[in-house]
């Protein structure tokens, strides 16, 4: 007998008890709700308007102007219905990337590129006495519209998604954290 509980509590020791520390460790952190200041952080990234990508265990679905809370995500459907998603159901959330500004800049200076190299061609291609004047003004047409359609086109292309919950650590690939 006493051997047979020996064995018994030898066998509870090098398999059970890894098995659940190593199921603690591999846990899906998305099954904890998320503490006060990620949930701060989450509601401060999707302002009126934004839209949220939730995955879940009912599939991938868009969320306009979401509200973070410690049950779950909260949206507003098209009919009105007011949805809440528990934090055990999500996989993950991701916002949409890139930013208008910076797609404008891009842009802007983009054209503005491409407009002087077409100003100087068209300039060029002229015969005319006012060569200076004319390389100036076609220069000066074509800069200004290659300018404002590298904006207007730059700050309409919208980025990609971005995971932003859960959050994965940031840092290098030897384990150094950005602080």
């Amino acid at each position: 007998m006493r051997r047979s509980l020996n064995g018994l509590i030898l066998w509870l020791a090098l398999v059970v008890a890894p098995a659940m520390l190593a199921s603690l460790a591999l846990a899906d952190p998305s099954d904890t709700p998320p503490g006060p200041e990620a949930l701060a952080r989450l509601q401060r990234r999707f302002p009126e308007g934004r839209t949220a990508r939730v995955r879940g265990l009912q599939g991938e679905r868009l969320l306009p102007s979401p509200a973070f809370t410690s049950e779950g995500v909260r949206a507003v459907d098209q009919d009105g219905a007011v949805t809440l998603t528990s934090w055990s159901q999500i996989e993950g959330i991701d916002a949409r990337g890139g930013s208008p500004g910076k797609g404008a800049m891009i842009g802007g200076i983009l054209g503005f590129a491409f407009g002087v190299g077409t100003g100087f061609a068209v300039a060029l291609g002229e015969e005319s006495d006012h060569a200076l004047g004319s390389w100036i003004g076609w220069s000066f047409l074509w800069t200004g519209v290659g300018a404002m359609g590298g904006a207007a086109v730059g700050s309409a292309v919208p980025g990609g998604w971005t995971r932003v919950y859960p959050e994965t650590p940031t840092g290098s690939a030897w384990g150094l954290q950005k602080k």
